[in-house]
């Protein structure tokens, strides 16, 4: 039985003065602490500006924080994905060449990829263990990932890496934020929606007027894997226009392709066929 007595707390007055004190003095010795965590996710069919929705939304997180880092499938005009092989063949390895062969230990390619992920602040969002291997400290990392049901969907949920789903689970602790889009919000592996702390319900009218609510995480009446349709009680409504500035920040041709369950850095597509290559 639960000792009630050890439950109970001061309710003191001054305790909430000594508790802003805090808040002020801890925001003063951290001025780059990444606040946002937490999954949030923007929901429409084609059309609907959803990604448009969160393009803009990320624009502003990475203003906001100049110092987090992004991970993303998208491609950004202004924040340009540096991959780790870009970077790599303009590095100096000569002494790495030895009799004309080029010979590096695994100690020292790790070296590279920590000067790799300290250097460069874009990153390319290639499958789901992406989720545990970016982190940032105190200031942050926003994953952002366009329909994100293709890389973690209910059909497949027993297949999630649970080192995935403990990465999700404890964004706040680890100052990630992920931010995502769905054309259907039941398509998503159900553990991916058990973490997920925003719904912003996307429409689109005449192709210029944009309608976005955010519901009431409680308040969802579809929860269940095979649902089409997402309703409940709106927080609140943001209506806006589109500009063409807007349609300038990403490449709205780009195709998502579809990702895996897999602990490796990248994957390729077979040009022969259907299998899948791990690239290490």
């Amino acid at each position: 039985m639960l000792e009630k007595e050890l439950c109970r707390e001061s309710k003191r007055p001054v305790i909430l003065r000594d508790w802003l004190r805090y808040k002020a003095g801890f925001r003063r010795a951290h001025p780059d602490y990444f606040d946002p965590d937490g999954l949030a996710i923007f929901v429409g069919g084609q059309g609907t500006g959803k990604t448009l929705s969160a393009v803009n939304y990320v624009y502003k997180l990475l203003d906001a924080y100049p110092h987090a880092k992004l991970v993303t499938n998208v491609a950004l005009a202004d924040y340009p994905i540096v991959t780790f092989f870009e970077w790599f063949v303009n590095q100096d390895k000569t002494d790495f060449i030895k009799d004309g062969k080029f010979e590096m230990s695994e100690e020292a390619f790790a070296e590279y990829e920590q000067r790799y992920l300290a250097e460069n602040r874009v990153f390319e969002f290639c499958d789901n263990d992406d989720f545990k291997r970016y982190s940032n400290g105190e200031c942050g990392v926003i994953f952002f990932v366009d329909e994100i049901q293709l890389y973690m969907n209910s059909l497949e949920s027993k297949n999630i890496n649970i080192e995935v789903i403990t990465q999700i689970s404890q964004q706040r602790k680890q100052r990630k934020h992920i931010v995502a889009t769905s054309q259907v919000f039941g398509r998503m592996a159900k553990p991916l929606r058990e973490q997920f702390s925003s719904v912003m319900l996307c429409k689109n009218y005449m192709g210029c007027i944009q309608v976005n609510a955010l519901l009431d995480r409680d308040s969802l009446e579809s929860d269940d894997s095979t649902g089409t349709n997402i309703s409940g009680e709106v927080k609140e409504k943001f209506v806006w226009f589109h500009s063409p500035s807007m349609y300038a920040r990403y490449d709205t041709s780009r195709v998502v392709e579809r990702g895996k369950f897999v602990g490796a850095e990248k994957q390729i597509q077979d040009k022969e066929g259907d299998k899948w290559i791990i690239k290490a």
